[in-house]
């Protein structure tokens, strides 16, 4: 499973997010997901087609299905996105 994670380098409580995704999903997912972090400050300006207006915001690649705000329950996290049962 691939997650991408916008983020917005500038807001430090962001700045971790990366981490604490991935290492949620190496513990309960045994290793089976690669977290992309990416920073929207560091995009050029005009570039079309950006999938996020808020950060942070967690992306299911497989799916394109986003959660949008606060990510500090990493499991509800992901079960919106479908990844997980609530029970995870």
């Amino acid at each position: 499973m691939r997650l991408t994670l916008f983020i917005d380098g500038q807001a430090p409580e962001q700045a971790r997010l990366g981490e604490t995704v991935q290492a949620w999903c190496d513990r309960r997912l045994g290793g089976g997901c690669r977290v992309e972090v990416l920073d929207v400050r560091g995009w050029p300006v005009g570039t079309e087609n950006i999938p996020v207006l808020a950060t942070p915001a967690l992306s299911l690649d497989a799916t394109g299905r986003l959660v949008v705000g606060d990510l500090s329950d990493v499991s509800a996290a992901l079960a919106a996105l479908g990844c997980v049962s609530p029970a995870a």
